[in-house]
């Protein structure tokens, strides 16, 4: 079994640290923090660009700052000319799950004052099509 953060390359006592140990450890890793960048780098770029408007006859697609991030996330992840290694992809999934842990809080304090709107709307939100 591979570790996100490689703790100890030999049989050392380093070896036998507790799993927050190891979190702690890895906290102090200067690799972590380049992705750290990186993503912070991507989500600013992404919320700059902000939504993008295209007029479609009388309809408008809107692609939204997530949707400019999944793009740049995949151009990074893609690209062949410096990958990232394995140990900074699963950094990055590590991070991303406590992305959308926040995402998750963002929209429940989005949705939770029109609770009552949705609750008016009935079953039409479940439905829609």
């Amino acid at each position: 079994m591979t570790e996100a953060f490689p703790v100890s390359h030999d049989d050392s006592p380093v070896s036998d640290q507790t799993a927050t140990q190891k979190v702690v450890f890895a906290m102090r890793s200067p690799r972590l923090w380049i992705v750290v960048t990186l993503l912070l780098g991507l989500a600013a770029g992404a919320q700059l660009i902000g939504p993008a408007v295209i007029p479609v006859g009388a309809a408008a697609i809107t692609i939204l700052p997530m949707v400019w991030g999944l793009i740049a996330g995949g151009v990074v992840s893609s690209q062949k000319w410096k990958p990232l290694g394995l140990d900074l992809q699963a950094a990055a999934s590590a991070i991303m799950g406590l992305a959308v842990l926040l995402l998750c809080a963002r929209l429940s304090f989005t949705i939770g004052p029109n609770i009552q709107l949705l609750f008016e709307a009935g079953p039409a939100l479940l439905l829609p099509e």
